[in-house]
């Protein structure tokens, strides 16, 4: 009898062993094979997302022209030197004289909560930085008019505001105009 009660007693020992020592640790075991298996869905979801880049990126490669296009229009940064130096270009080819630059200003993008509190109209893009800029040029009408076709078939994109002009006695007319231009 003794060696069936020292039986009960180690099985009895070994079951509370089993219970308080080896218990944890495989639910630490569980808990890592989860954790694993998260991980590897983490990596797996984003070896996709980086595959889908990859594709979007070789997609984009095709639009090479059209982006440069966009980037033309809607410069990264408000540029004024070349800005300045395009009006200047575009006037002389089309037969006017730049007499001078007047004011210009640069209005960073408004915050929506503050579009709100605005009564004026909406601005055509308001996340884009707006550049206006004053100029007067001096020449003919017919000039003029292949000057602001010129503008308007350029690759930037350029609102003219205002546009008034002079005539002295037997001077060459001039003219004032205000420009509106964008960057992002």
């Amino acid at each position: 009898m003794p060696r069936l009660l020292t039986s009960i007693i180690l099985l009895f020992l070994t079951l509370i062993f089993g219970l308080f020592l080896l218990w944890p640790q495989y639910q630490k075991l569980k808990d890592l094979q989860i954790e694993i298996r998260t991980t590897e869905n983490q990596i797996e979801n984003q070896e996709n997302y980086i595959s889908h880049l990859i594709e979007l990126s070789e997609k984009l490669k095709k639009y090479q022209l059209e982006i440069s296009r966009i980037n033309q229009a809607l410069p990264s940064k408000p540029d004024l030197p070349s800005l300045f130096h395009f009006l200047q270009k575009v006037s002389s080819q089309n037969g006017l004289v730049f007499k001078g630059l007047g004011d210009f200003s640069i209005i960073l993008p408004r915050k929506p909560e503050e579009m709100a509190l605005l009564e004026e109209m909406p601005k055509i893009f308001p996340e884009f930085k707006e550049i206006s800029l004053d100029f007067e040029l001096s020449g003919s009408y017919s000039a003029l008019k292949n000057f602001l076709s010129t503008l308007e078939k350029s690759a930037r994109f350029i609102l003219v505001e205002f546009l008034s002009f002079s005539i002295e006695k037997e001077e060459i007319p001039s003219f004032e105009l205000k420009i509106k231009t964008f960057s992002y």
